[in-house]
């Protein structure tokens, strides 16, 4: 044997820093390991634990699946001695290996599995939650080890009676192997002799089930519209989750991470802005100031150049930081706009705004905040201007008045306009761009001059549109251009109303939801004269928040509020109702019933659906550790298809499909001719702010967009080459990824096509997702676009299995109906 002497001292001196193993460890792999420089080592054990990650990817095709979990935490503990880490992860992996498999009757008596589980609890604050745990899923439930190592711990603890049980248990189920149970035992009682219990707790150390109750797992997934349990007099721990309490989760449903078990003993981070801080009572004399200090008697803000900071359980901070500049009137500021500020060459958002500085604005908010639960603020119409057009009138009770005379004052804000010349968006394959306006009729009737060039810069721009046309269909200027040249004018479409003023309404609206004491906010638009009762904020993007609103006849609506204020989803919207009018695709597409336009803000009233999306839908799966059933995936598929190709058919592209655009309809029975059930059931598309009128545009048109890419856009997006039906194409597969997968959507370049970099499961449908995929990844190899008649063939494919296998698909869309 030529193998090198190890050398002790790197241990010696490394001792403090490796956890004891009754394994035992290898003194020459602990001598390579500390021996090798710091960055090799990570990058080594960086490109190690990628490949067994990639092992574990694949697991659902291996004949036993846990192995790579083993090797896993192997590899963690040689190449991470300390224990476990943030870097090594040991927790985490465990957790990860854990609750793979604990639902998995064939490991449930699996030795290498429940040791997963005893070395977890060996890191766990409460072990005996663990082994409670265990007890309730039944893991272990046939082995001696797990009556040896729960007995042992209760011993350890002084719970010497309670030890006695846990034999007692393991011998009458026989555990594996039972002679060393029984031999341990008697080692036990030996023990116990010497030992008084008389003292000790006697409660029963496994968990009980009544007679009537449910054993759990019974239901697809963890209820979560329990009601809560009644709270205690004397509250220990306010979690900060909005979510009831679970009853599975108190059952043992679900252990959770070892982070959410023990929240209740973290402080977790809060702002200091608002919150009081204990101060230490000071008993002794105050002492004078022997000399007067100066006093500075300038405007600006005062107040202390430092802050205390006490956390329970924490060391005093004394932070140096004058926190009221930095949040000033309601507003955040970093320190380069503080200095700024002071120098005169800077303005706050309050400052700039005539509104929120008006006595009327500080009036109002007075008010609001004194209001009543059930008041509303009564507007004072004589204080209020007549205005030129309909405005809409915003009230909550008290302070009517005040909002209607703000509304009325024409210090609002105002958007700047170029009426000299439009930018059309349009981007001609010589580079030539914004030369001319266009008939909105026929892109490629004669051009007239738009600018001052001479007439001969303008020769060939005809020939040039009919060769080539991209359009940037995130241009606003250009749809505008659209809608202003539109025959029928917008102004003759059934609910548009618009007004030649500004609102600047819309943060407001959001102010006032803010106030907990203002539950009643109306906002009625002249148009109309309907109010509507704004109850909560459903969601917000960057340019739109959507309100939930309650008409006085108490039918509920979505109002989308939008700035800067644009006509465009209505009018996509009200192309699709007429175009599918008569036809079951065009119940898969939200409706609306008006919009009113101002010059800064435009409010669409929509549809309000009551269900999730398909995005919940994939994370309702998530949370309970499974994916989705195939034949709900082929189901919403089908749907997705048959909307598409739908509006495809009559020119409307909807250019942003993903899950979470993908809203819920229920019903129940699926047949291809959705004439018997499902009519009813499946998906409601909404958001259609991306979506292209392709009636607008010559044959040749095609786009080329200037806005964030990700993986949920096409390639030829994110390649920023020009697009057309690739855009929904590539919506569609991303959306059937996510369901499969429970994850996002990623591709590859192969050298000849984009694949897919997870591939399909072999216990998939292979041959039908990967035809499809294919076509809607690739759609451009594939002949010429839209390839209507190629997804209407895997769509009949889709229809025929989904007929065939459809025997649970009642019962799960029951339950997530119930879930959602």
């Amino acid at each position: 044997m030529n193998e090198e002497p190890v050398d002790f001292s790197l241990i010696e001196n490394q001792k403090e820093n490796i956890e004891p193993s009754k394994d035992g460890r290898s003194a020459m792999a602990l001598t390579k390991l500390f021996s090798t420089e710091v960055k090799q080592l990570k990058g080594q054990q960086d490109y190690e634990r990628s490949l067994i990650e990639e092992k574990l990817e694949k697991i659902d095709e291996l004949d036993d699946p846990i192995e790579p979990y083993l090797e896993y935490i192997e590899w963690v503990k040689r190449n991470y001695p300390a224990g476990p880490s943030v870097e090594s992860g040991l927790i985490q992996i465990m957790e990860r290996c854990t609750s793979q498999f604990r639902d998995v009757p064939y490991y449930k008596n699996d030795p290498r599995y429940l040791q997963v589980w005893l070395s977890y609890a060996k890191y766990s604050e409460n072990p005996r939650d663990i082994f409670l745990y265990l007890a309730r899923k039944e893991i272990g439930k046939h082995l001696a080890t797990y009556y040896e190592e729960y007995a042992n711990y209760l011993e350890t603890s002084d719970r010497n009676v309670q030890a006695e049980q846990v034999y007692q248990e393991g011998l009458g189920q026989e555990a594996r192997p039972l002679k060393r149970l029984q031999k341990r035992f008697n080692e036990f009682r030996m023990r116990l002799e010497a030992k008084d219990t008389t003292m000790e707790p006697t409660s029963p150390v496994f968990p009980s089930r009544s007679v009537l109750s449910v054993k759990s797992g019974t239901s697809l997934f963890a209820s979560s519209h329990k009601e809560p349990k009644p709270q205690k007099k004397i509250e220990i721990f306010t979690d900060n989750d909005d979510g009831h309490e679970d009853e599975h989760m108190i059952e043992w449903g679900n252990l959770g991470t070892a982070f959410e078990r023990n929240k209740e003993n973290k402080v977790l981070p809060s702002t200091w802005v608002g919150e009081t801080l204990p101060q230490e009572e000071y008993s002794g004399k105050p002492k004078g100031m022997k000399v007067s200090v100066f006093q500075d008697s300038s405007d600006l803000p005062s107040g202390p150049v430092y802050k205390v900071i006490e956390v329970p359980g924490k060391k005093r901070e004394k932070v140096d930081l004058n926190f009221d500049l930095l949040y000033n009137d309601d507003e955040e500021f970093c320190v380069q706009e503080v200095l700024a500020i002071m120098k005169g060459v800077y303005r706050t958002k309050t400052q700039a705004s005539n509104l929120d500085d008006s006595p009327r604005f500080k009036s109002l908010v007075t008010q609001v905040r004194r209001a009543q639960y059930d008041e509303t603020i009564h507007l004072n119409k004589e204080e209020l201007k007549k205005p030129a057009s309909p405005t809409a009138t915003f009230y909550t009770k008290q302070a009517k008045d005040e909002i209607n005379a703000m509304f009325g004052d024409q210090s609002a804000e105002n958007i700047n306009r170029d009426d000299d010349t439009k930018d059309l968006g349009l981007i001609y394959d010589d580079f030539t761009e914004n030369v001319a306006e266009v008939s909105i009729n026929d892109l490629t009737e004669k051009v007239t001059e738009h600018t001052k060039r001479k007439r001969d810069e303008l020769a060939g721009v005809e020939s040039i549109i009919k060769k080539k046309c991209v359009v940037n269909p995130a241009d606003e200027s250009f749809k505008e251009m659209l809608l202003e040249n539109l025959n029928p004018s917008l102004n003759t479409y059934k609910g548009f109303y618009r007004y030649k003023k500004t609102m600047n309404m819309c943060s407001l609206l959001k102010k006032s939801l803010n106030i907990k004491q203002s539950r009643h906010v109306f906002v009625e638009f002249e148009g109309t004269k309907d109010p509507f009762n704004l109850k909560c904020l459903l969601g917000e993007g960057g340019f739109a928040c959507v309100y939930l609103a309650e008409s006085m006849i108490g039918d509920f609506k979505a109002i989308k509020c939008q700035r800067p204020s644009t006509p465009w989803e209505f009018y996509i919207l009200r192309q699709i109702e007429t175009r599918l009018k008569g036809r079951d695709t065009l119940d898969s597409i939200v409706s609306q019933s008006e919009i009113h336009v101002y010059d800064d803000e435009s409010y669409l009233v929509l549809e309000y659906i009551r269900k999730g999306t398909i995005l919940d839908v994939v994370n309702l799966f998530k949370t309970s550790g499974r994916k989705m059933d195939e034949s709900l995936v082929m189901f919403f598929t089908c749907e997705l298809i048959r909307v598409i190709t739908s509006l495809h058919e009559v020119g409307i592209m909807h250019g942003d499909l993903k899950a979470d655009n993908c809203m819920l309809k229920f019903r129940a029975g699926y047949e291809n001719d959705r004439s018997k059930g499902w009519k009813n059931t499946g998906i409601k598309l909404i958001d259609f702010g991306r979506s292209i009128d392709m009636t607008l545009f010559p044959k040749n048109v095609e786009f080329k967009s200037n806005w964030d890419t990700d993986n949920q856009d096409c390639p030829e997006m994110r390649n920023q080459s020009t697009w057309t039906y690739q855009a929904d194409y590539y919506g569609i597969a991303s959306i059937i990824h996510t369901m499969l997968f429970g994850t996002f959507i990623e591709t590859k370049f192969d050298g000849e096509k984009h694949v897919l970099v997870n591939p399909i499961k072999r216990y998939w449908q292979q041959d039908i997702w990967n035809h499809l995929l294919d076509i809607l990844i690739n759609s451009k190899l594939h002949g010429e676009l839209p390839l209507t008649n190629k997804l209407q063939q895997c769509l009949k494919v889709l229809e025929e299995w989904l007929e065939s296998n459809d025997s649970n698909l009642v019962s799960i869309m029951k339950d997530i109906e119930q879930e959602l």
